[in-house]
């Protein structure tokens, strides 16, 4: 019996000066990761003979490609393989899979011994493109290496970010509150606007904004390399190009998006007129990359088709239907919300909490005992929500024993680790799922769950309170924020169309009310 085992799941990786958790797949992480070494180390002590599942031409960052021309990746992760003991290795699972320069990287090195990076990816680059070329691919290569190092190592960045389809994202000025689409899937409109959905595995919106804008440097530059490369009639070389100039335009709209989203949050802060004509601007570099990628569509075919997904993220139609998007938007929205602004009116109002159809609750400067109660959508278990000295402290009540939930969003379309409270055994809990999806383990974890207080009482300990200081929290001075109250499977708000996906299984947006501080 031999071991396969995933190269990549649970690595471990500084960006950024923070230590940073590889789940599932990577390419742009090198390995071996630390599940791979704890099962391979077992294996290899008994003489036992270890493969390595890998996803060798393209993966989870970036998948509507047919690959990612970086084949320094695969020459640093098979070395570092090879040197492990391991002996074969499995290249690809739904994606990845395009016989292309990553895949001939790969088949190359099973025959290489003693080959330096550059010496390797120089005969490489002859071999696939012709010798006079090697220098100069060489170099482009080099330079997409060092920004892909960048892609955000936050495995929801992969599943739900602005990177594989983000040239026929809508965008939206006025908030939606939208979950974002699923990468891997087709089901879903790319139109989601709760964008650090995509970075709960323990990265910022600005973080994420600098790791985007180092990567998107260094695509150009080595976009730039091979533009002046005078190809002629090498379909090698035409297909290299292809592939690069669609990941740069790629990597441009991703980047866009989640500036654009930075400065809706900022502009709906207060923000001012000069914030709107910047969003305006990424708007219209918008329209321009999604134009830019009809003619790379219409001649190569690959692009756009995501394996797993068994179909294409977009396509020349899909492009145009967003050209036309965007231009409504600037001569709608941008319009209307300018107006408001030059009138002295918020420029976005659903930060000030107006939302149709939504539930609100008003909380009170005092005593936890004087607060009004609210009762949760089976019309039994109620709450009631005190804003007292330091702490915010939350009574739930219900008929019987159960578990009781707060999953909050202190800052509007943030989503923050929620806690748990269990009467049968009194304790506070933090489920491993959700604390994995912040990113939070070890001390990280304790600290989060030291954050919060719980004191059971009642019959069958069927009352709660949970209190949490107000300074250890993120929120935007008085401004409105939302929670999600429930016991069990009985939420203060009932979510009609709940979004249950990948990772997002303990929040749905129509779950959470609202939460209106007192002047």
């Amino acid at each position: 019996v031999y071991l396969m085992q995933n190269f990549d799941d649970l690595g471990f990786e500084e960006q950024l000066g923070k230590e940073r958790i590889a789940i599932d797949y990577w390419l742009s992480y090198i390995g071996p990761s630390y599940l791979f070494d704890l099962t391979g180390r077992s294996v290899l002590k008994y003489g036992k003979k270890i493969w390595a599942k890998m996803q060798i031409c393209c993966s989870h960052e970036l998948a509507s490609v047919p690959y990612v021309p970086s084949p320094y990746n695969v020459y640093e992760k098979l070395t570092r393989a090879r040197e492990y003991g391991v002996e074969g290795i499995m290249e690809c699972w739904y994606f990845g899979n395009y016989p292309c320069l990553m895949s001939k990287a790969a088949g190359e090195m099973a025959f290489s011994e003693n080959e330096s990076a550059d010496g390797f990816l120089r005969r490489l680059a002859a071999i696939t493109y012709g010798e006079s070329y090697s220098d100069d691919i060489l170099k482009a290569w080099k330079l997409f290496y060092e920004g892909y190092k960048n892609y955000p190592l936050n495995i929801m960045f992969s599943y739900y970010g602005p990177m594989h389809d983000g040239v026929v994202w809508e965008l939206s000025l006025l908030p939606k509150n939208f979950s974002l689409p699923r990468s891997w899937q087709l089901t879903d409109k790319c139109d989601g606007d709760r964008i650090n959905e995509s970075l709960m595995f323990g990265h910022t919106l600005d973080e994420a904004i600098t790791l985007c804008g180092m990567m998107k440097e260094y695509y150009h530059k080595s976009d730039a390399l091979l533009s002046g490369i005078k190809y002629g009639e090498n379909a090698a070389l035409k297909d290299l190009k292809s592939v690069s100039e669609a990941v740069k335009i790629l990597a441009d709209s991703g980047y866009n998006i989640l500036r654009f989203y930075k400065l809706r949050d900022l502009l709906g802060l207060g923000g001012g007129k000069e914030i709107l004509s910047e969003m305006e601007d990424i708007v219209r570099e918008e329209i321009e990359n999604s134009r830019l990628m009809i003619p790379l569509c219409e001649k190569d075919g690959r692009l756009g088709y995501h394996s797993e997904a068994e179909g294409y993220k977009f396509f020349p139609a899909k492009l145009k239907s967003r050209i036309a998007q965007l231009e409504k938007l600037l001569d709608t929205a941008f319009k209307e919300v300018r107006e408001r602004m030059e009138s002295g009116l918020s420029a976005l109002e659903y930060y000030d909490g107006v939302e149709e159809g939504s539930t609100g609750y008003r909380l009170k400067r005092g005593k936890l005992e004087d607060a009004e109660w609210e009762y949760l959508s089976d019309g039994k278990a109620r709450f009631k929500m005190a804003e007292d000295g330091d702490y915010f402290r939350i009574m739930i009540e219900s008929d019987e024993m159960t578990r009781f939930s707060v999953v909050p969003e202190w800052r509007i379309m943030r989503p923050a680790p929620g806690i748990y409270a269990y009467s049968e055994d009194a304790r506070l809990f933090m489920p491993e799922e959700t604390a994995l999806t912040f990113s939070l383990y070890g001390e990280r974890l304790k600290r989060e769950k030291d954050k919060w207080e719980v004191e059971f009482s009642g019959k069958d300990r069927n009352k709660v309170i949970i209190s949490i200081k107000k300074d250890n929290i993120d929120l935007n001075g008085r401004k409105p924020f939302k929670l999600s109250i429930s016991t069990y499977n009985n939420p203060w708000i009932k979510d009609s169309a709940p979004v249950k996906t990948l990772c997002r299984e303990h929040m749905s947006p129509g779950e959470y009310g609202w939460i209106y501080p007192e002047e």
